[in-house]
């Protein structure tokens, strides 16, 4: 799913485009990892395009190779 598309349908804001809740956002996701004992560290491009990786995504789920492709992914 392309969440911009949703956003822009909907008449909503990303969250990187309004500052309260890039701050609420932040600290949300801060707190998933401490929950989950996960490190976190804020990708240096964000919000990233992923239109690619969905693409790729899919293709990945027709070859039946989704499982390692989503651990590569993931991983990277």
């Amino acid at each position: 799913m392309v969440l911009g598309f949703v956003f822009k349908a909907t008449g909503n804001s990303m969250p990187t485009n309004v500052n309260v809740k890039a701050a609420y956002m932040l600290h949300d996701v801060r707190r998933w990892a401490l929950h989950y004992g996960l490190p976190f560290k804020m990708p240096s491009v964000f919000p990233a395009n992923t239109i690619r990786a969905l693409r790729c995504a899919v293709v990945a789920l027709d070859e039946g190779v989704f499982p390692a492709y989503h651990y590569a992914v993931m991983e990277a």
